[in-house]
């Protein structure tokens, strides 16, 4: 097997148990805020928007940082560096007792962690360029692999054995990716005299992909990132409005945050390998559009199974957006600076979900939990018709050279 190759797959791995640890009790800090002693709605809404947010926005600022270490010191040690730091992290959110403690956590996380910018920084610098699509849109199954199997099985143990047990959990599956890591993958590292494999692939992208400025692609991340986050602090307590058996009120939240997830994983691969023949400009519209329309469907949810329908198709048009931002992305980064690029595409990332879930928090708790679901959609649609413009524009001015 190729070296690049198996760099691919045990990155793949170690980051999808990475990725299923973290949303394995993350995504029911809702229930565990009231657990915690707070049991008003609106207040639980804001501060599942504050804690959402604390990781994200240290992200914003330490992304960079660690992406300079990256190309200094290699992406393998700025990976497991990053894993077995959310391995003590989780642990220590297992016997946290106030809120407060709790989002000192979460800022300390924001610090330390970032480990998905930091793995696709680690397998792009090993990938040959015309693989581009496919590595990356791999590497982004692992988000809806973990994103899916995390909290339905986390659902189900917060049930059995509750939260805490929970970010038990969580820590040792974070130790094991780092472990696979640190003994699975070869970096062959050297500054500054990384190998250049781009030649061939350029002329192919300058036939059927515009140069697009790289302002215009971290937009386009930062809005695909700050919609999908603004729902997420009220997600639970939508699916618990529907009336729900508060007995086994996670399973089902984790089940229906699955089903996106599960869609995610095929899209993910299709768009990646259609995106390496086609062009990766050429379908990142219709997807953004569809991911808003059917973000304004699901707040149209009257019961559990409607809200898993449009979840389903959401996924489907989601999956394939940030691998084709991302390869667009790699493809116009120097190679030797891979580190730093995927480090301010990390801060972008990191900021778009850290203004997420307090902006979906305060908007819940001033308005409904059916708010951020239409304002998440209508922001998908904007940036779709702008990425749309400026690619017609592009290609026109391409045509009269």
């Amino acid at each position: 097997m190729n070296q690049w190759k198996k760099t691919l797959y045990v990155t793949w791995a170690a980051e999808t148990i990475c990725l299923m640890g973290f949303s394995f009790a993350l995504p029911f800090l809702p229930y565990f805020i009231q657990d915690l002693g707070l049991t008003d709605k609106a207040s639980v809404a804001l501060w599942a928007g504050f804690l959402g947010t604390a990781t994200p926005l240290m992200l914003v600022i330490s992304a960079p940082f660690w992406g300079v270490l990256a190309d200094r010191f290699g992406r393998k040690i700025m990976l497991t560096r990053a894993m077995f730091s959310g391995c003590v992290i989780l642990a220590l959110m297992a016997v946290v007792r106030t809120l407060g403690q709790l989002l000192i956590l979460r800022l300390v996380q924001g610090v330390l962690t970032g480990t998905f910018v930091a793995a696709v920084a680690l397998v792009a610098s090993q990938t040959p360029a015309e693989n581009s699509g496919y590595s990356l849109g791999l590497m982004q199954t692992a988000v809806y692999v973990g994103s899916s199997l995390g909290p339905l099985v986390g659902g189900l143990a917060s049930d059995a054995w509750g939260y805490r047990y929970s970010f038990l959990v969580s820590s040792m599956m974070l130790g094991l990716s780092g472990l696979m890591i640190l003994l699975g993958v070869n970096e062959k590292f050297m500054p500054g005299k990384e190998e250049e494999v781009r030649a061939s692939i350029k002329e192919k992208v300058k036939e059927s992909t515009p140069q697009f400025n790289l302002m215009l692609l971290l937009t386009i991340l930062f809005i695909f990132q700050l919609s999908g986050t603004i729902v997420s602090p009220v997600m639970p307590l939508f699916i618990q409005e529907m009336s729900l058996s508060p007995r086994f009120l996670a399973s089902a939240a984790g089940s229906i945050l699955a089903t996106a997830g599960v869609a995610s994983i095929i899209s993910a691969v299709v768009v990646g390998r259609l995106g390496d023949r086609t062009g990766y400009d050429r379908i990142l519209f219709p997807l953004l559009f569809a991911a808003g329309l059917l973000y304004l469907a699901q707040a149209t949810s009257r019961t559990p199974g409607q809200l898993l329908l449009w979840r389903v198709g959401y996924g489907l048009a989601a999956g394939g957006i940030l691998p084709l931002v991302n390869s667009l992305i790699n493809l116009a980064s120097e190679r030797e600076h891979l580190g730093k690029t995927f480090g301010v595409v990390g801060s972008i990332s990191a900021l778009g979900s850290g203004m997420g879930p307090v902006l979906g928090g305060t908007i819940s708790s001033l308005l409904d939990v059916r708010a951020p679901f239409l304002f998440s959609g209508l922001l998908l649609l904007l940036s779709g018709f702008t990425f749309w413009a400026v690619e017609f524009f592009l290609r026109k001015e391409t045509a009269r050279r």
